[in-house]
């Protein structure tokens, strides 16, 4: 069991091949009808707490995302991942889309959990 477990969370990480210190990233991924191109980053992680059920249980989860950015910029201007990164950093990067707004909360917005059958509990250390 043990090398199966190795194997998928290392497929996992098999695509994940940007060290650390160069996220976050840009690409270019297609252009607009009048030529115009977009763009597609990842930027800052984010907190990801989701209520599953498990067993029939209902268990809090916490994990992690990064968030995601599109922008159009003119044909002849691209955009290198360090010009991303310092777009973040200076708070000029735009926000995320607004479809993003069904799964993301706005900081501090207090969710709206659905009521639980039972007591909520929270999985023990190690456990998922």
């Amino acid at each position: 069991m043990g090398h199966e477990l190795h194997w998928l969370v290392g497929g996992l990480d098999a695509g994940l091949d940007a060290p650390r210190e160069r996220l976050p990233l840009i690409a270019d991924v297609g252009r607009t009808a009048s030529g115009e191109r977009l763009l597609a980053g990842i930027g800052p992680v984010l907190a990801v707490t989701v209520l599953v059920r498990i067993g029939g249980k209902p268990y809090l989860t916490r994990g992690a995302m990064l968030s995601y950015h599109e922008l159009v910029r003119p044909a002849g201007e691209g955009l290198t991942d360090e010009g991303w990164q310092a777009l973040l950093a200076a708070g000029h990067a735009p926000g995320m889309p607004e479809w993003a707004g069904s799964f993301i909360l706005p900081n501090h917005a207090a969710p709206q959990l659905p009521a639980a059958t039972g007591p909520l509990v929270t999985a023990p250390a190690g456990q998922p």
